[in-house]
């Protein structure tokens, strides 16, 4: 999973943000928050790490920012090889646990949620249970769709066929498979997968059906979908939202889930929406957020956000902020359609977990294409996590508040702390949930191991790689060695 490349600007280097930058040393490189004049609303004082630490995760005590995020816990890492479809389980320090085959040959994606694979290859799709190793295979047209989470949720994977006719989703805490050939065969259907959206627990998922111009709403708790005109703008434990452009306007409509209208409105044309509490809060293709309350159809200006013509948006996986791209920039809105933050030139990073929208808890990373400037910013209160130039690739912690990139000598580490360097031989492949361990693939073909948490002096070595009998790298000691770099790399908790 890569973005778009990113060049690095000559003669800059990564570094966090300090709040008094007239105190640092000369040399230091410019304030990109000052430069791009990054509005932030609410408190923006200090870096307010205490807020958006890992552990308000699942698992985590903050039941304000739990909800559909990943675990940032794990113990175990996943190989998939990519020639026999052979998975290879291993423990943190990379010594092989178990081996099996996932029914799947040349698997060319695959992500993991809780204690479920999800992999593909051209013509077929696995499930597999990691607890007690079985799997299930569907014969699928995939082509080069890949596996994806939905909008709004790091608890269900889903792909599609090439010809969007036919989806296979999987709930990973639960390891339920809900295919949309058996569950409910639609004539003509085309799902757009790619801007599929789901509820924070990711037992509801929201589709668009572009080829019969309705919305489907399926769940892994009923035993049929159910069927909406327009275009799929957001989900919710009870209501579904729609939206049809007519003319000049858009046609909102609310519905519960069985299908029956709740309320509707007229807007300008709509590009993203958010369920919150009774109202549903949608920004506009001009960028006027606009509140719509759902009992009534009521509807109020709020504000009109300042990033040039709006592209997209994404819910957070907690639900309760919505991530709003534009041509010009990206803004945060929270559930009352208040402005969190302002990011302008900037979009959300979209690799790794964040492939193609930010499912991120706490924080989210904001890059610069252009410079390769990186602003980590934080989903509570808008601050200013840290800030820095980094190259691709580069992945995110699940909590968003990590960031570590592909650097000329080896790794950055990139937070709140701070950026530090790990020597690391090759370009990053994967990164461990809570950002303590990456793995490369080195210009010698292997998969290697680094334990960022610790200093080089004190990582864990490993005399033996899953699968292989090649040894670490001699000339390095730190390395832990995961086998040939033929295999796709996951953790999680098992």
């Amino acid at each position: 999973m890569t973005s778009p490349d990113v060049p690095r600007v000559d003669g800059d280097a990564p570094r966090s943000v300090d709040v008094d930058d007239d105190a640092a040393p000369s040399g230091r490189q410019p304030n990109y928050l000052i430069r791009r004049g990054i509005a932030v609303g609410g408190v923006v004082g200090a870096v307010a790490i205490g807020a958006v630490v890992v552990g308000s995760l699942i698992g985590g005590d903050d039941d304000a920012t739990t909800g559909g995020g990943a675990d940032a816990d794990w113990n175990t890492i996943v190989l998939l090889d990519e020639r026999s479809g052979i998975v290879i389980v291993a423990d943190e320090v990379g010594e092989e646990q178990a081996r099996f085959e996932s029914g799947l040959t040349s698997p060319t994606d695959a992500l993991v949620s809780a204690t479920t694979l999800f992999a593909t290859s051209a013509d077929e799709a696995t499930i597999v249970d990691l607890t007690d190793e079985s799997a299930q295979t569907i014969e699928l047209d995939v082509g080069d769709n890949g596996v994806i989470m939905p909008s709004g949720t790091a608890l269900t994977m889903l792909t599609a066929t090439q010809n969007a006719g036919r989806s296979v989703m999987a709930h990973g805490p639960s390891g339920e498979v809900l295919d949309t050939e058996s569950f409910a065969p639609i004539a003509g259907a085309r799902y757009d997968f790619a801007t599929t959206i789901a509820t924070p627990s990711g037992r509801d998922v929201l589709v668009t059906d572009s080829g019969n111009f309705q919305s489907v709403l399926f769940s892994f708790d009923r035993d049929e979908p159910s069927f909406f005109p327009g275009r799929a703008l957001a989900v919710g434990d009870e209501l579904v939202v729609t939206t049809q452009n007519v003319g000049s306007e858009a046609s909102i409509t609310v519905f519960d889930h069985d299908g029956a209208s709740v309320t509707d409105a007229r807007t300008p044309p709509i590009r993203a929406g958010m369920i919150s509490g009774g109202s549903v809060i949608v920004v506009t293709v001009e960028g006027e957020v606009i509140e719509l309350t759902a009992s009534n159809g009521a509807t109020s200006t709020l504000d009109t956000l300042a990033v040039g013509i709006v592209q997209t948006g994404h819910v957070s996986p907690a639900g309760d902020r919505l991530i709003v791209v534009g041509d010009a920039g990206s803004v945060i809105l929270d559930g009352a359609g208040d402005v969190v933050a302002t990011i302008p030139d900037l979009a959300p990073l979209d690799e790794g977990i964040d492939e193609l929208a930010p499912r991120t808890s706490s924080c989210v990373a904001f890059v610069d294409e252009a410079d390769a400037g990186l602003v980590i910013v934080s989903l509570t209160d808008g601050s200013i996590v840290a800030e820095a130039q980094a190259e691709t690739p580069k992945l995110s912690t699940v909590d968003g508040c990590t960031v570590v990139a592909t650097d000329g000598s080896g790794l950055s580490v990139i937070s709140g702390d701070g950026v530090s360097q790990q020597v690391a031989d090759g370009e990053l492949t994967a990164l461990s949930p809570d950002g303590t361990s990456a793995v490369t693939r080195s210009d010698g073909g292997r998969l290697q191991l680094t334990d960022l948490s610790r200093p080089p002096s004190e990582r864990v070595t490993s005399e033996s790689s899953p699968g292989s009998t090649s040894p670490p790298d001699a000339g390095d000691s730190s390395i832990i060695d995961l086998g040939p770099a033929s295999r796709l790399v996951l953790f999680t908790q098992r």
